[in-house]
């Protein structure tokens, strides 16, 4: 039994970056947990109302930082609450820099091409249903980030055959009508089209 003035093994932040360095996915999990709301706050104030007109997505960036603290963890040396959240600063400062670079060439180049959204592609893999952890959130914007770039790159009416099936949710029947074809061939068109894709998000796996 754990006697009862033991610190919680959850909350001890050095402790935790300490196991989460040892490989324990629970660790890392509870370590981002215990820090989430801290972090988005300093996501926040570091937007400042400016830039959070410009790019109004805490959630968005303090979850790329966390997957950017992934690869770095084993480099950080545990030196307590604040050192963490010192290092865990820098990394969101600059994801900030790079997510302000990446809108501000978004809107000189057209931006990023209209699918509509990605939920409906179920068929990749999907963890709707659920409570996501920390690291299991950060980590399926990350999947949803490759799956828009995956869709970006194949020719446009790949693409609009995948929006059409999976995210409008359109039937066999329902397409070929719009395209002036056989449901049959509609059918071909689309298996061509999601192998094409698996294809394109195998070449951007990480």
């Amino acid at each position: 039994m754990q006697p009862a003035n033991d610190p919680n093994p959850n909350t001890d932040t050095e402790g935790l970056i300490q196991r989460a360095q040892n490989g324990d996915e629970e660790a890392l999990n509870a370590l981002f947990s215990l820090h989430y709301e801290e972090l988005r706050r300093f996501v926040r104030k570091r937007l400042g109302a400016s830039l959070r007109r410009e790019v109004d997505d805490s959630e968005d960036i303090l979850h790329s930082a966390m997957r950017g603290a992934l690869t770095s963890l084993p480099k950080f040396q545990p030196e307590g609450d604040e050192a963490w959240i010192r290092w865990m600063g820098t990394i969101i400062t600059n994801k900030i820099a790079s997510k302000v670079r990446h809108h501000r060439a978004q809107k000189r180049g057209g931006g990023r091409a209209d699918v509509g959204g990605t939920e409906g592609l179920g068929w990749i893999g999907s963890t709707e249903g659920r409570e996501q952890k920390p690291l299991e959130a950060a980590q399926a914007r990350e999947e949803q980030d490759r799956l828009y770039d995956a869709l970006e790159s194949l020719p446009p009416h790949r693409r609009d055959l995948l929006v059409k099936s999976h995210i409008r949710k359109l039937s066999h029947d329902e397409i070929a009508k719009e395209l002036e074809i056989s449901p049959e061939a509609v059918r071909q068109r689309i298996l061509r089209a999601e192998q094409a894709l698996k294809i394109e998000l195998n070449r951007l796996e990480p």
